[in-house]
């Protein structure tokens, strides 16, 4: 027995073209596959109007979801959940929605982490422009004198190709999440393209903290029980003393691996204290205040993502699979 649901995803996703295989893996004693995510920018490519036809099979939703397509979004993502055959037909929906919710919530977080695409699951990147009105003059003498849009327009990303199709479909299949800092790093690159940048700046250091404790986490997984419980119990190191601690256990310096990203993320993470506070984004150096700026978040993004690369590495070498 086979449900087939469609989704609307609440934003573009941007994927390669090509033909890929459908995800296909077990979950919960039932068989779900993933079709390729259809994205509205591919079907405004094949279909110029009612009138004209497709060189290309277009998924008969769009048609069902066009006329609400604002409210609806901009990606349609088809997922099957087959049962055994001798499934009763009433349970079929309570059987399959919440096994097809759960896969749609874990690919869309997938997406977000594997290809930076972080608006995906959120809304469609219109956000980027900040549309405004100007008025000359007061009260009813006024007059609209210009209508616009603004935005930092800021680009980070790759699109969905077929090579990260599949490792994601081995992450679904593993039943693997992302971790909370990778998402947390997501969200910072969402505060970012808003110009908020408190709340960039705090989640991207909310995020480099989070890396950090799970590295040590899964490295104390490797040592004896007695040996976790008395270092949970008794040890709490500071963001700094981390970097210390990690090399303690066998992990190389990040410092050493990329000495400017290891300042940036000091910076970055002093001021992250700062953003809670006091909601300034800015760190002491020399006993003066040193702001960070929108033009700086890109180098900061860079530093955290330096970061991720070298604790995906010291966790490659040291723990075990």
């Amino acid at each position: 027995m086979q449900v087939t649901y469609v989704f609307p995803v609440t934003s573009e996703i941007k994927v390669e073209d090509g033909n890929w295989s459908c995800l296909s893996f077990e979950r919960d004693g039932k068989r779900v596959s993933i079709q390729k995510p259809y994205p509205r920018a591919e079907f405004d490519r094949h279909w110029d109007s009612r009138t004209t036809h497709s060189p290309t099979a277009l998924p008969k939703a769009w048609f069902e979801f066009e006329a609400g397509q604002d409210e609806y979004g901009t990606s349609l993502v088809t997922l099957q959940v087959i049962l055994p055959a001798d499934a009763a037909e009433e349970n079929l929906r309570k059987e399959t929605l919440e096994t097809a919710l759960a896969v749609l919530q874990e690919l869309t977080s997938w997406i977000r982490v594997l290809t930076r695409q972080f608006w995906v699951g959120y809304r469609g990147r219109e956000f980027q422009q900040q549309k405004y009105l100007i008025y000359i003059g007061e009260g009813k003498e006024r007059k609209l004198c210009h209508t616009g849009g603004a935005g930092w327009g800021y680009q980070y990303c790759k699109n969905l190709d077929a090579t990260t199709w599949a490792e994601i479909g081995t992450k679904l299949a593993l039943g693997a999440r992302p971790r909370p800092s990778q998402l947390f790093f997501c969200d910072a690159l969402l505060d970012a393209v808003q110009a908020d940048l408190a709340q960039a700046v705090l989640a991207l250091g909310v995020s480099c903290e989070i890396e950090i404790s799970i590295l040590r986490q899964d490295i104390l997984a490797q040592k004896d029980e007695e040996f976790q419980r008395l270092f949970e119990e008794y040890m709490k190191p500071r963001f700094e003393e981390s970097f210390k601690l990690l090399k303690e256990f066998g992990c190389d310096l990040f410092r050493d691996f990329d000495k400017e990203a290891y300042g940036l993320v000091r910076n970055l993470y002093n001021a992250r204290n700062k953003a809670v506070h006091r909601g300034e984004c800015y760190y002491v150096e020399g006993g003066k205040k040193v702001f960070i700026t929108r033009t700086e978040i890109p180098k900061y993004v860079a530093a955290t993502e330096k970061l991720f690369a070298w604790s995906d590495a010291q966790r490659s070498r040291i723990c075990v699979r």
